[in-house]
């Protein structure tokens, strides 16, 4: 039964939305937690660029994206493909990063 609601659950969700919960939980984020951040940051507009900026669902400064970019070893990146921006937003929520986004306080 469990299953199944779950399923059901998943096909209400937006991609964006799923794929946020996913890094979320594989990186051990609570998965609501990190979606209100999303859905306050950039209403889940994977295009979204912020007034200083900022890029793409977790609305990253693109110096912040490099910084994390290095991190992994990665030479370049990009702030606005979804699944990039995903696991960059969610590693800083893993990290304790919440008071880099703006809207991180309105989710607790």
């Amino acid at each position: 039964m469990l299953s199944t609601l779950a399923l059901l659950a998943a096909l209400t969700l937006s991609p964006h939305e799923l794929l946020v919960r996913q890094a979320a939980t594989a990186m051990d984020v609570d998965p609501d937690y990190a979606a209100c951040v999303v859905a306050r940051e950039s209403e889940w507009n994977p295009a979204a660029v912020g007034a200083l900026g900022e890029e793409g669902l977790f609305q990253i400064l693109p110096s912040t994206g490099k910084w994390i970019a290095s991190q992994w070893g990665w030479k370049s990146y990009d702030g606005f493909d979804p699944i990039t921006n995903a696991l960059m937003g969610t590693w800083l929520l893993a990290q304790g990063y919440d008071d880099w986004f703006s809207t991180a306080r309105f989710c607790q």
